[in-house]
């Protein structure tokens, strides 16, 4: 997912995977991609069992502004929309790629107002249960 949304008109190469990250404000605007919940979904009865997992992934648009901070979180949840659009498969690594949410909050740091756009996608794919990193 990272690579699918480096390079976005609005945010470049600000691209960060990490659960925790300390943002500083001359990153911004950026994206942070975290991987949240891994679910199983079903399984084949005869081993080594198939796995299809559906796995949560968040990408958070995060820009600060003095004034007009929702557009342009809005135009960085629109670049990344489309560039995901692009590349359902993620390279071939899954089977399914679907926006599931779109979460729109705003916080401050200080005098430092930022808005955060948070889309979390469910990433279908399958594995063999003895071979979980594919």
């Amino acid at each position: 997912m990272v690579s699918t949304v480096t390079g976005l008109t609005t945010t470049g190469t600000n691209v960060f995977r990490s659960k925790v990250y300390n943002l500083d404000p001359t990153q911004l605007p950026c994206l942070v991609v975290n991987t949240n919940q891994d679910v199983v979904l079903d399984v084949v009865m005869h081993p080594p069992r198939t796995q299809k997992r559906e796995l949560a992934i968040s990408v958070q648009a995060v820009a600060g502004a003095s004034t007009g901070i929702d557009n342009v979180i809005d135009k960085i949840a629109e670049e990344v929309e489309i560039a995901v659009a692009g590349n359902l498969s993620l390279n071939g690594t899954a089977t399914g790629l679907t926006l599931h949410a779109t979460d729109i909050s705003y916080q401050s740091e200080g005098d430092r107002p930022y808005g955060i756009a948070e889309l979390t996608y469910l990433c279908r794919y399958a594995v063999l249960e003895n071979e979980p990193g594919g």
